[in-house]
């Protein structure tokens, strides 16, 4: 029986995909001054290991340079219901808001088209279930985006 509950399998699964980002277990070691052995367990679903706040700071630190955001926090956030959102930097001015506005609308149809697919025939399992879940964290975080764009553009 694994250790872990549902949500920290969840957690989990986050981890060992920033872990392979950082180059694997030599990587993630070498980022945050564990061993590999150590970086391993963490990729490991049967072993109840996950990496300590500096590590898992130090690796999102460098996803979210490299783009692809803060994989472990967003994971964290997500199981206790809530969403992690981007900082808008620079002048309001300098927003796309129109983008912003595609990017939500793009994340709200296509919520809606996974709904209606995976209600279709009134049975969903638990995988389509937790696609769903991260469909709507997604969507969450486009929404908060945009809310904070805009509230930029109301304080100049």
């Amino acid at each position: 029986m694994n250790p872990l509950s549902p949500s920290l399998l969840r957690v989990k699964r986050a981890v060992r995909e920033a872990v392979q980002r950082m180059g694997g277990t030599e990587g993630a070691a070498a980022t945050t001054g564990r061993t590999k052995s150590t970086a391993g367990r963490w990729m490991n679903l049967n072993e109840a290991d996950l990496p300590p706040i500096d590590a898992a700071f130090a690796m999102d630190e460098i996803l979210v340079a490299s783009g692809a955001g803060p994989l472990i926090l967003r994971a964290m956030a997500r199981e206790l219901g809530q969403s992690v959102v981007a900082q808008v930097e620079g002048e309001a001015d300098g927003c796309d808001y129109h983008m912003a506005l595609a990017m939500t609308s793009q994340g709200s149809g296509s919520l809606a088209a996974t709904l209606a697919t995976a209600l279709s025939d009134k049975k969903v399992n638990k995988a389509a279930l937790d696609y769903l879940r991260l469909k709507i964290a997604d969507l969450q975080d486009d929404l908060a985006k945009l809310s904070m764009m805009l509230a930029a553009g109301e304080s100049e």
